[in-house]
């Protein structure tokens, strides 16, 4: 396979930028150069039509002072032949700035066209780039381009002006547009951002949300199961212990409606055991309190977590709804205007 056909390509593709870069620069060499001498000629031209005129107001004195005489004087005779010297410089000095303009002309001519060379260059190197930094460096670099173009063009003759393009014509900035484009693009890659942590957000309260109420499922069947233990063991009799702790004389937690067995007679004493005469003192009172072992959850927290945010979830679902289109709409907005102005920067 022959490879020096690809070499030469890829070394003329990657010279391409900077064989631009320095034909733009030699054209903006020989446009100052022209307008230099241009400007010279046109100030050397001005200063011996200065010197014409006032020697013409000289001569014009020396001839009413020898109007009576027969002879030229010398003076007189000077100023004339400086009066023809002059205007012979002038015809060559006119013939050179004739030139000079052509030549200056045709210089702006060529920057001109290098100029709109240069700006589509960088237009499609606006579109092949992703970006937003060296987007905004090409903005500003076409920006740079279009003022410089246009001042090349108010330096023309208004022959030889180029045609407008249909940007210029229609007082459209293409540039201006691409940066609205840009701006926007900015503002939905912000959007989707948002919307995307938005969307992270929502996926986490709807599980929170199913695992709090699997959550309090479970722990109202473990509530139920509790009950039915509860009151399987209070069944069981009343002289087999629970867990139970002292607290204030209080009617009894789990008392029965009936009067509770007297206690039985140990020892033969009579007394011992029963209700107690109205001589002695009864028995402080004990409340049998059971201890429920589960873990404590807030009833109103429960309910919230059960509900899963059931206001805020729909709130987040709208948002959400909203950025979308929003984001849809910035992307549609910043397509027509890329399209404008692609379509403006061709000639």
């Amino acid at each position: 396979m022959n490879l020096r056909p690809l070499a030469l390509l890829l070394s003329l593709f990657l010279a391409g930028p900077g064989q631009a870069a320095s034909g733009l620069e030699s054209m903006r060499g020989r446009a100052q150069t022209a307008r230099t001498e241009t400007r010279s000629l046109r100030g050397q031209q001005q200063t011996l039509r200065d010197e014409l005129n006032g020697l013409a107001t000289r001569i014009e004195a020396l001839k009413a002072q020898h109007r009576s005489r027969l002879t030229v004087g010398t003076e007189l005779e000077a100023a004339l032949r400086r009066s023809q010297d002059l205007s012979g410089q002038l015809t060559g000095l006119a013939q050179a700035v004739v030139a000079a303009e052509g030549e200056s002309e045709r210089a702006h001519l060529a920057l001109h066209t290098a100029l709109s060379d240069e700006l589509a260059r960088l237009r499609l190197a606006w579109d092949g780039t992703t970006e937003r930094s060296q987007r905004a460096e090409l903005l500003d670099a076409m920006r740079t381009l279009r003022a410089e173009r246009e001042a090349v063009r108010a330096a023309l003759p208004a022959s030889r002006v180029p045609a407008l393009d249909r940007a210029s014509a229609r007082g459209d900035d293409p540039e201006d547009l691409l940066a609205q484009a840009d701006t926007l693009r900015d503002t939905e890659d912000k959007v989707r951002e948002r919307l995307k942590a938005l969307r992270g957000r929502i996926t986490e309260v709807r599980e929170e949300r199913d695992l709090d109420r699997r959550m309090n499922d479970f722990l109202g069947e473990e509530s139920m199961f509790d009950d039915q233990d509860r009151r399987l063991r209070m069944r069981l009799g009343s002289d087999q212990t629970i867990q139970v702790e002292r607290s204030e004389p209080n009617p009894p937690a789990f008392q029965d409606s009936s009067d509770p067995p007297p206690s039985p007679n140990v020892g033969g004493r009579p007394n011992e055991g029963g209700n107690p005469g109205p001589d002695r003192p009864p028995f402080p009172m004990q409340s049998n309190r059971a201890t429920d072992r589960r873990p404590h959850v807030e009833t109103q927290r429960a309910q919230d977590l059960a509900a899963g945010s059931a206001q805020d979830l729909p709130a987040m679902e709208a948002e959400a709804a909203r950025l979308e289109s929003l984001a849809r709409e910035l992307e549609g907005r910043a397509s027509k205007l890329e399209r404008r102005a692609q379509e403006m920067g061709d000639p």
